[in-house]
């Protein structure tokens, strides 16, 4: 498994079939993996807090997600007329997808969609923070995804700073 450029995600959503399009965006915005979104069951949504309980979770642990703006409004839309959200996802839809993927010369898994949630994520958030979102049992699993630079540690130091003090710095001197 390996992240999904966003040029390679709009060649995917440019032929994936219609009645998949929903389940592939919730697990790019919140990394549930394909048993996980296949087992996803309305009664664990709760749209108005925008969140999410895993309803068979890998770990067998209880596991919450928040739901970005995206994913929430989508669930929002969906119809509620059955006891799991995406019923419709087959059962070899690992394979499927990975066939509509080499139709536009994509070398990806569903997994794929997982590590390109949680590789958008990792340099926004503290590790700890991708840790939880991502529900890795070992920061070790984590730390793969988090990758430091120097632009990154500018960006950490510059974070201590307040807005005023570098306007200010920033302005020719007066004297």
């Amino acid at each position: 498994p390996r992240p999904m450029t966003h040029d390679e995600e709009a060649r995917l959503f440019s032929v994936l079939p219609d009645r998949f399009k929903s389940a592939v965006t919730v697990a790019l915005h919140t990394g549930l993996r394909l048993g996980e979104i296949r087992a996803q069951a309305w009664r664990d949504v709760d749209l108005d807090t925008a969140t999410l309980t895993v309803t068979a979770p890998k770990s067998g642990h209880r596991e919450v997600l928040p739901l970005n703006t995206t994913a929430a409004d989508l669930l929002r839309r969906l119809p509620k007329d059955g006891v799991v959200i995406f019923s419709g996802i087959p059962a070899d839809f690992s394979r499927m997808f990975a066939r509509i993927a080499r139709a536009v010369n994509l070398d990806v898994t569903f997994h794929c969609l997982r590590d390109t949630f949680i590789s958008r994520l990792a340099p926004h958030v503290s590790g700890p923070v991708l840790m939880q979102l991502a529900r890795h049992r070992d920061f070790r699993t984590t730390r793969r995804y988090l990758k430091v630079d120097g632009e990154h540690l500018r960006e950490a130091v510059e974070r201590l700073t307040p807005d005023v003090l570098i306007q200010e710095a920033l302005q020719p001197s007066r004297a």
